[in-house]
């Protein structure tokens, strides 16, 4: 009988009959086969309901909305009081990922960060500080990533926003948007850490500016380079047109020392110093021929 009633609301649910008249037709169809007393009567108050809401379980699930393709991102709220969930389905296209600029706690929750790739919050059990050694991200607390040897804050290059006093959010690689780094002064070359040195970096608009950055190269007067950091502190990477003798190995571009015109001027045979145009520090480029 239960699967006769319950085929039978189905159908009836698969019309286009009202509620109203399915429950109707399903109480006489009831009253039919039960018989009189309390337990019945149960039945047949709340029987219908029970029976009504029995098919939906049993029908297959038709196909996603047009922009719903599947199951992306479940946000869940901070308060485990509040049973106030909600599942948001679609394509990345049609979804705003998290924001990796924002605070993590508030976009993410406590103890996660944005993914710079993906833009979905992902677990960070990191505690490694502005300034600490790293190796990959995990390393470091929710609000920074790792990036040039050492945990480093997030900014936006494209308007320079986002960084403490005496920083400067140089460009980077993709997807990283913008990393804070130390502003420095290139003829002194004072950083805060051993490996560092006072390198260019481009900020917003493509403005050249000074930053402590990681160093590795050791490269000196002539020798071969495609970039600043190849070079030893006190040497930048130039191109070899702008040198009265050839690079080594007749390379494109190699490393000479850095100058500024007021603070520390060129000698030898190339005595013309390239200023570089950094705002606070006019005088500071390197040494080439004329």
């Amino acid at each position: 009988m239960a699967n006769t009633t319950t085929s039978l609301v189905c159908t009836l649910q698969r019309s286009a009959l009202p509620v109203a008249v399915a429950f109707v037709r399903l109480s006489r169809a009831m009253r039919r086969f039960s018989r009189h007393g309390s337990t019945t009567r149960k039945t047949l108050v709340f029987g219908p309901f029970a029976l009504l809401l029995a098919c939906v379980a049993d029908e297959q699930l038709g196909p996603p909305g047009k922009n719903m393709t599947g199951p992306v991102t479940t946000v869940t709220t901070a308060n485990p009081d509040e049973d106030e969930s909600e599942s948001e389905t679609g394509t990345p296209g049609d979804m705003v990922g998290c924001d990796p600029l924002a605070d993590p706690e508030l976009e993410c929750g406590p103890s996660m960060r944005c993914d710079l790739t993906s833009l979905a919050c992902v677990p960070a059990l990191g505690t490694g500080l502005a300034g600490d050694l790293c190796n990959d991200h995990d390393e470091c607390s929710p609000a920074l990533i790792c990036a040039l040897g050492r945990c480093r804050q997030l900014c936006d290059a494209t308007t320079g926003d986002g960084c403490d006093a005496e920083q400067i959010c140089s460009a980077a690689a993709e997807p990283i948007p913008g990393l804070c780094l130390t502003e420095c002064e290139l003829a002194f070359d004072a950083c805060p850490f051993p490996d560092d040195a006072c390198k260019r970096v481009v900020g917003a608009g493509g403005q050249v500016w000074a930053a402590c950055v990681d160093n590795p190269g050791n490269a000196l007067l002539g020798d071969p380079c495609v970039a600043d950091q190849e070079c030893a502190p006190g040497y930048l990477c130039t191109e070899a047109a702008e040198h009265t003798l050839p690079c080594v190995d007749d390379a494109s571009s190699c490393c000479a020392p850095i100058c500024d015109t007021f603070e520390l001027p060129c000698l030898g045979a190339e005595p013309v110093c390239y200023v570089l145009d950094i705002p606070g520090q006019e005088g500071a480029g390197y040494c080439g021929a004329e």
